[in-house]
């Protein structure tokens, strides 16, 4: 805890005393400090009216964003330490304390992790946006490594608790939905289901419990705030994908290319339930289509590339191709990032990534070869 100390204070003294980082942070600290400090529901009018006033600097015009919180309660455990502290500490404290972790987890996924891979790790524009702004879905992506590290041990204690910390995840179920099912599938395979299914029904149990000990009722409250953020984000819930290709091309183009990405993923399923392609490939196109049927593609959840990227290193360690590709996630969305940029950010990066992960995704499947499979035993064996 030194380092992330050591770090926090040089964040504060260099960088955010004099640069407005963490726009989205403070929407998760006013949160949690109404939450914990105060004794307001975070779902209140005045939790979003304070958000409002100290992003924009004034309130929200109908139809723009409320900036208001829309997550379960439970999602402010994490933010529980810093709600207590002035906005710029929490906010250093925060950034540090992402950054080592996500460095940390490195180490804990192999021993020899490649120079590479630590030095560029914080800048893979998913990764750095996600640091930059304070968003939780680094923050998701960083829970649910640990709950695939806790998940993967042969002991069933250990596979229950993965499963428990998996379920703080469902806070951003557009980003996490199909990754938790194929945890689960992975857990069945190895006939451990049991317990990774009983520590993630507990966890859920437990998570909304708390939530509801430091918000009664939240749930209705929850589902109003959802509902409210829909309607002026996309109130049709049609996923983006689809009206990104539909104005290119047609809207019926666009559901082809959905439906072959299901068809896609059911494939690779099938393939790595009986043992002849890798986890990696299932984890990649469960990422195609996460990102496909995402009500909003947002960038900041390309950050979901973390998992089976970092996965396909445990596996296989860092061979030529491994170093190809991870080069191809770290360049490619921040030229396009350059190129695209205007007003706002540019969803052509959600798009590239959608791209490079079905490339990479087609390869592993078809161009990998069977010698490149660690650990290909059946479901029987």
């Amino acid at each position: 805890m030194a380092v992330v100390a050591v770090t926090a204070v040089l964040l504060y003294l260099l960088v955010f005393r004099r640069v407005p980082f963490g726009v989205d942070f403070f929407t998760f600290w006013t949160a949690a400090r109404a939450t914990f400090v105060e004794g307001i529901s975070p779902y209140s009018p005045e939790v979003a009216r304070r958000g409002q006033l100290g992003i924009l600097g004034r309130l929200s015009r109908p139809g723009e964003d409320q900036l208001a919180f829309v997550y379960p309660p439970y999602s402010l455990i994490l933010l529980w330490p810093v709600a207590f502290m002035p906005f710029m500490w929490a906010r250093s404290i925060w950034f540090a304390l992402h950054l080592w972790w996500l460095l940390g987890l490195i180490f804990v996924l192999g021993k020899d992790p490649p120079q590479m891979v630590v030095a560029t790790l914080p800048f893979l524009y998913p990764v750095a946006r996600n640091l930059i702004l304070g968003q939780l879905s680094l923050s998701v992506m960083l829970v649910l490594l640990v709950a695939w590290v806790l998940l993967n041990s042969q002991r069933k204690t250990t596979m229950a608790l993965g499963g428990a910390v998996m379920a703080w995840v469902t806070i951003k179920p557009q980003l996490t939905w199909l990754f938790i099912i194929v945890m689960l599938a992975d857990a069945l395979r190895r006939r451990m289901a049991v317990w990774a299914w009983g520590g993630f029904g507990a966890g859920l149990l437990g998570f909304a419990a708390l939530g509801w000990w430091w918000v009664p009722g939240w749930p209705q409250m929850w589902l109003q705030q959802v509902a409210t953020y829909s309607g002026y984000h996309n109130p049709t819930f049609q996923p983006v994908f689809v009206g990104l290709i539909g104005n290119v091309w047609s809207s019926a183009v666009a559901w082809i290319l959905l439906g072959g990405g299901v068809v896609f993923f059911l494939l690779t399923a099938v393939r790595w339930w009986r043992g002849t392609c890798s986890r990696t490939a299932l984890l990649v196109w469960a990422g195609v289509l996460t990102l496909a049927v995402h009500p909003t593609f947002a960038v900041a959840d390309t950050v979901l590339v973390l998992l089976p990227l970092l996965t396909w290193w445990q596996e296989e360690q860092a061979g030529r191709v491994f170093r190809a590709v991870w080069a191809l996630f770290l360049v490619v969305p921040w030229l396009i990032f350059a190129w695209f940029i205007r007003e706002g950010e540019p969803l052509e990066v959600s798009v590239a990534v959608l791209v490079m992960l079905v490339g990479w995704g087609t390869w592993l499947l078809w161009g990998a070869g069977r010698h490149s499979i660690p650990g290909a035993e059946t479901a029987d064996t």
